[in-house]
């Protein structure tokens, strides 16, 4: 695919995530999607299958009481997919959480298969989530 046909995916995916529109999600994300997200904290691990990924993102809003937060700052689509650049914030357990996200997505044929999420400072995300 290329840069422009990345981008319009990109963007129908995050709009759709703020949103809560898991509908467009689904649309936008293959069934074999896999989804990487680091750390040693309760949410760290690997998805693998749409379903999964999207189990993810609902415990990630169930363990943030629906305070997760994701604002977009930066969309770089690239030939292959494309890197996210997000503001993060929740509240947990009287806690705040206010990080950068990197989230670097593979695309093919017009669906999401792979997200790696990178978060800077990642030692305040552990801390979140203990």
């Amino acid at each position: 695919m290329n840069e422009q046909a990345n981008l319009d995916v990109m963007k129908r995916a995050v709009q759709a995530f703020v949103k809560g529109d898991m509908a467009i999600l689904s649309t936008l994300f293959a069934e074999d999607a896999v989804w990487h997200v680091p750390g040693r904290h309760i949410l760290a691990g690997e998805y693998r299958g749409r379903d999964a990924v999207f189990g993810f993102f609902g415990r990630l809003m169930e363990e943030t009481g629906g305070t997760f937060r994701l604002e977009p700052i930066e969309v770089l689509p690239g030939e292959h997919g494309g890197v996210y650049v997000d503001r993060v914030r929740a509240e947990r357990k009287g806690r705040s959480l206010d990080i950068l996200l990197l989230l670097r997505v593979t695309i093919s044929g017009g669906k999401i298969i792979e997200g790696w999420d990178c978060f800077h400072q990642e030692h305040l995300l552990e801390e979140f989530m203990a």
